[in-house]
């Protein structure tokens, strides 16, 4: 297998295992699983995490493609996507997590009374959700870039 290719599915492998870690919150499977929170969450949540990872994977999967494109072209196209996830995930995941806090003050303000350890877990899960999302897209954009820039060297010479 080329390097081009096994650099993605090694990303990919390393998301899917920290993700089944992740799953077992303790011994028996009960507890707030990434799924239920990702199901509680609303649906601009929703749009933005999915965004996120997809954008991730987007980079990973695109990245051997600019990577053989570098023998022809010193700059190909797409190599933009890419260099700006690296800042832009986290910069959205942090406008997410910004957004899903204000409503959190504006819904404690309005019922008036403190919500309960549940709901506060909850609520920071669904944040570190977002936080996780822009963190994976990053991730993936920079492991990709410098596959592109290692090309880019080889190609040179």
């Amino acid at each position: 297998m080329r390097l081009n290719i096994a650099l993605p599915a090694l990303g990919l492998t390393a998301f899917w295992t920290c993700a089944a870690a992740a799953q077992s919150v303790e011994p028996g499977g009960r507890g707030l699983k990434i799924a239920a929170v990702f199901n509680d969450a609303g649906p601009e949540t929703k749009l933005i995490v999915l965004g996120l990872v997809a954008c991730g994977l987007a980079a990973a999967l695109l990245a051997p493609r600019l990577a053989r494109q570098t023998r022809d072209n010193p700059s190909p196209r797409g190599i933009g996507f890419i260099s700006g996830l690296r800042l832009g995930g986290p910069l959205i995941a942090l406008v997410a997590v910004l957004h899903n806090l204000l409503n959190w003050a504006v819904a404690s303000a309005w019922f008036n009374r403190s919500p309960s350890h549940l709901q506060l877990a909850q609520g920071y899960a669904e944040l570190a959700l977002i936080a996780l999302a822009g963190t994976v897209a990053a991730t993936f954009a920079i492991f990709s870039l410098e596959h592109v820039r290692a090309a880019e060297q080889r190609a040179r010479g």
